[in-house]
Parts: C-alpha cells; sequence; structure tokens
C-alpha cells in the first residue's frame, strides 16, 4: 500500500481532482473498528483490506477550487470507512431458504434497503445482495462497488458492482483491492472504467473514448489508459 500512497501524493500535484486520505492519529483508533470488522467474517480479515484500513480510514476524492485548493465540500467519490462498509456493524441477515418467502418483507439492511423487497425474485438474488459490503457508492448514480466476503476465493474477498435499480446487474469486478486502487486513483469511478474488467462487452471502445477526452491530455494517465484498451480488444 505505500506504493499506491506514493502514487497519490505524486498525482495530486500534477491533476485537477485531488485525493484526501485520512489516517488515524493513534492505533486505538483504527484496531477498534479492524476487531468489529472481523467478528463478522468466519476466515482471518483479508490481507489486502487490513493492510489499507489498519493505516488509512478513508480515501476522499475531491475536485479543487479556482486557488488550487482542494474542497472538501466537493466530494466526487470516497472508499467508505470501516463502519460504514459494515453498516454500523449491526448483525448480518441470516440467509433466506427456498421455503422461506419472508424474505420479500424483511426491512433488508445497507445496501439491500435501496431496493424494495419485492424487486428481489428469489432468495439466492436477496442473500447475495445482502451479504455485499459497500466499498464505493458511485456519485451521481445508484450503483455501488461492493465486497464479498463470504464468497470463497484466494484472496478471502471478491469485488463486485451492482445498480440498486436493478438487483441482477449484480457481477464480479476481476481486480484484488490494491489493483482497483490503482486505477481509482486515477479515475475516480469515471464512466464505469472497472466494466473493463466484468463481462465482456460491458465496456467498449466508445468508453475508451470517453476515457480519453477527460484524462488523455494528462501523460500521467496514458499507460492506464492503454491498459484500459487492452481489456476490450477482441
Amino acid at each position: 500500500m505505500t506504493q499506491l500512497f506514493d502514487e497519490i501524493e505524486k498525482l495530486n500535484s500534477e491533476q485537477k481532482l485531488y485525493f484526501i486520505r485520512t489516517q488515524p492519529i493513534s492505533k486505538k483508533i483504527f484496531l477498534k473498528p479492524l476487531e468489529k470488522a472481523q467478528s463478522f467474517l468466519s476466515n482471518k480479515f483479508p490481507k489486502d483490506f487490513h493492510d489499507f484500513y489498519s493505516t488509512t480510514i478513508d480515501l476522499k476524492l475531491c475536485y479543487m477550487d479556482k486557488s488550487g485548493d482542494w474542497d472538501p465540500n466537493r466530494t466526487i467519490s470516497a472508499v467508505c470507512w470501516l463502519e460504514k462498509m459494515f453498516d454500523k456493524f449491526k448483525q448480518h441477515p441470516e440467509p433466506f431458504t427456498e421455503k422461506q418467502k419472508d424474505y420479500i418483507k424483511v426491512k433488508a439492511s445497507y445496501p439491500c434497503s435501496k431496493w424494495f423487497p419485492s424487486e428481489f425474485k428469489d432468495h439466492k438474488l436477496f442473500n447475495e445482495i445482502s451479504r455485499q459490503k459497500v466499498l464505493i457508492e458511485i456519485e451521481g448514480t445508484t450503483g455501488v462497488i461492493s465486497v464479498d466476503f463470504y464468497t470463497e476465493s484466494k484472496n478471502g474477498y471478491v469485488l463486485k458492482y451492482f445498480d440498486a435499480r436493478n438487483p441482477e446487474s449484480i457481477c464480479e469486478i476481476h481486480l484484488t483491492l490494491p489493483e482497483f486502487l490503482n486505477y481509482y486513483i486515477y479515475f475516480g469511478t469515471f464512466d464505469h472504467w472497472f466494466f473493463a474488467f466484468t463481462k465482456k462487452g460491458m465496456y467498449t471502445l466508445k468508453n475508451i473514448n470517453q476515457i480519453k477526452q477527460e484524462f488523455g491530455k494528462l501523460n500521467t494517465h496514458k499507460q492506464k489508459i492503454v491498459e484500459l484498451e487492452q481489456r476490450i480488444k477482441p
């Protein structure tokens, strides 16, 4: 993560967007949320998340004002702090079975509360959504980047995307947290660039052209744009 934070400092000096990293002032401040998060998981809290949240409370992307200073009131994207990610550490809902129809009457916890319960067509979809932990709420949309700590994987988690208007839109983002953040610090969530790492066809040349229009003149971003282009090649 040290390399990531060094890269943020470099980018902050060269672009009109500015990342604000909130760091804990003492070990106690970050240890308590980490311990609470661990208590929700049957497995060990994944190393990638431990490394990030043991040194960082949150990460905000802000616009800079005309004087060249960052404006905290114009946050356009943010990586959630642990308390928000785990919905204030409320008890995780128990999975529903096919025979239990009551799931459509449950007042779902965040992020499920973004839907009317009737929009869940079956218990499997409800269970999948209900175990998601929000990493980033995409500003100006109903989209969410989430973390699934409960699906079996070699890293101990899976990053996913879903849209509150359509629960069935949930899909895996084939990136680790460090890999995701290494693009996020360049593009924020602009034009859903992460679709280049989901199902084939979700990201197209049209999207790449929009990325180029927004960031193409920045020398710091050229290599990352090339990498995104490689992802959409047949």
